[in-house]
């Protein structure tokens, strides 16, 4: 086994793991935890009469690349029973969370990465995969439960889509200490709340139209459904994404965001605006 090969799937468990957990949450409403023993292979896990769900999934850059899951159906029954009626919706439902964390995963391994490493298609025709570079056991923990494991594997190409991390050149000092200055400037600002607004669409209506509005009356917005929508801070749009159900409310999955440092501008700009009218009501 190539040390780059199992460094490629230690860097995809540490942006899958968590993604997973939120993944499972929003669309059961249970609380779970993924632990890893560091033992490679399936062998010690797994009978040879066990029945396992195989989902791969493409991940691209200029190549592509496929991660697969081996999920024990005893994994998928205890993730999903509160949630579906029977086997087959088990199973669907299982999938859908599955390919949102892989998906929310390709978005958490693309920070500082261009292009952008993005999810392409998904292999659920339930065969076995191809020779992986690596496989790690994950361990499903839930509260009151025994642990339930889960296969994780990379296929050998996958580490070339993180490669541009370890290859990219070293900054000039100069630009260094003025990044570093600069993140330290940001970082006072990071406990500060912002009023985060979600946007549908927008409409413009003359003055008599919105003096007929009545309970009942449509307003038509300039967003057709299955456009994404806005997120607003202050104003400036922030990301955007789609409405998604999470235990009962209403929520935003992200699917696109301007960078860390523009968001942090963000924080700035309110700061000033915050200071500006504190002073505005001193001198009053």
């Amino acid at each position: 086994m190539a040390h780059g090969n199992q460094q490629a799937l230690q860097t995809f468990l540490e942006a899958w793991t968590a993604e997973f957990e939120k993944s499972v949450e929003m669309f059961t409403g249970q609380p779970v935890k993924l632990e890893y023993d560091g033992a490679t292979g399936s062998g010690k896990t797994f009978d040879a009469g066990d029945s396992i769900l195989w989902q791969g999934q493409i991940f691209e850059r200029e190549e592509g690349a496929a991660v697969w899951i081996g999920t024990p159906v005893a994994t998928c029954t205890a993730l999903t029973e509160t949630s579906a009626e029977d086997s087959a919706g088990r199973e669907a439902l299982y999938k859908e969370l599955l390919q949102q964390s892989l998906e929310g995963a390709a978005h958490v391994l693309s920070s500082g990465l261009t292009p952008r490493i993005v999810c392409k298609q998904a292999i659920e025709d339930g065969s076995l995969p191809p020779d992986l570079a690596d496989v790690e056991t994950a361990w499903l923990v839930m509260p009151g439960r025994e642990r339930f494991p889960i296969l994780v594997g990379v296929h050998p190409a996958f580490a070339a889509l993180l490669r541009e991390k370890e290859q990219r050149p070293s900054e000039p000092l100069g630009d260094a200490l003025s990044t570093s200055d600069e993140s330290a400037r940001l970082d006072r600002l990071v406990d500060l709340e912002l009023p985060v607004s979600v946007v549908l669409g927008r409409a413009k209506l003359q003055i008599r139209e919105v003096l007929k509005l009545t309970a009942g009356s449509l307003v038509e917005l300039d967003h057709h459904v299955g456009e994404p929508v806005e997120i607003v801070v202050h104003g400036a749009v922030v990301a955007r994404g789609e409405v998604v159900s999470v235990g009962g409310n209403y929520g935003v999955k992200i699917q696109e965001v301007i960078s860390r440092k523009d968001r942090f501008a963000l924080q700035s700009s309110a700061v000033t605006r915050a200071t500006r009218v504190s002073h505005q009501a001193a001198g009053n």
